[in-house]
């Protein structure tokens, strides 16, 4: 351990990488949490203690995208394991340590319908480093991109391996079925979609083959669907494209999402 940066070193390096990015230092700090959080679901699948992991989410965006992507408030995890093993296996996993960092599940851990949800803190060498929600969901995981995530040797820290990420073409599909559901209220949903289909050169092939696929397995409504600019999105819209200083209008967000149905249909 004596190679690694002391906390006030790696607070230095990560507070010089914020004022270079022009970034929230904060939100650095939290990618460096969630990475280092990978890192030991990697170890544990690595030992067989785990069959494996998918990230989804806003998470498996900012993965993917950093700073493009819109900050998300806690990450999404898919596990193919029962509601009795997964958090068995879960705090196992948090018991490791990598580069310096560790992991302690604050309070009791909340069950869901498909998940738990704990609160993890995350410490540094013994510092307080960072706080955040972990959703852990049991069910299948199917493919997955394997996403490089910021390398973390650049604040004197060990270099991590790839993160399992949701694929694109999946992530847009579950998204699509949720801005177009009546039952949901997801307008950040629209900002990710136009964002993941201006940035990677999708599969259109694969991608109407997902969306086909996840409106029948949710069966709440059938593809292709209607996407419909709802009372107050707006709003919430307009506010995320100011927060994260996007290059497009609200009108813009919601004609490419109608563009990308009308290109699957």
């Amino acid at each position: 351990m004596n190679h690694l940066p002391s906390p006030k070193q790696l607070s230095r390096a990560v507070k010089g990488a914020a004022a270079e990015r022009d970034m929230n230092e904060r939100r650095i700090r939290r990618w460096i949490a969630a990475i280092t959080l990978m890192e030991a679901f990697n170890i544990a699948r690595a030992r067989g203690s785990l069959p494996d992991y998918l990230v989804k989410g806003g998470f498996a965006l900012e993965f993917r995208f950093q700073s493009a992507a819109r900050a998300s408030r806690d990450i999404d995890i898919v596990l193919p394991l029962d509601a009795d093993a997964l958090l068995e296996v879960a705090i196992e996993t948090l018991r490791i340590e990598w580069s310096g960092f560790t992991f302690r599940i604050k309070g009791v851990p909340e069950r869901r319908e498909v998940a738990y949800r704990l609160e993890v803190a995350v410490r540094y060498r013994s510092t307080e480093w960072s706080t955040f929600d972990v959703e852990l969901a049991f069910g299948s995981v199917r493919a997955s991109d394997r996403i490089e995530p910021l390398d973390l040797s650049e604040f004197g820290l060990l270099r991590p391996g790839t993160i399992p990420c949701m694929t694109a073409e999946e992530q847009i599909a579950q998204k699509l079925h949720a801005l177009s559901d009546t039952g949901e209220n997801r307008p950040r949903d629209v900002i990710d979609v136009v964002l993941i289909d201006r940035l990677l050169a999708l599969d259109d092939t694969v991608l109407r083959r997902y969306c086909i696929e996840t409106f029948a397995a949710r069966a709440t409504h059938v593809w292709p669907p209607t996407i419909e600019l709802r009372p107050g999105w707006d709003v919430q819209i307009a506010d995320l494209i100011t927060r994260f200083e996007l290059p497009l209008s609200v009108n813009d967000a919601i004609t490419d999402v109608r563009r990308l149905v009308a290109r699957l249909r």
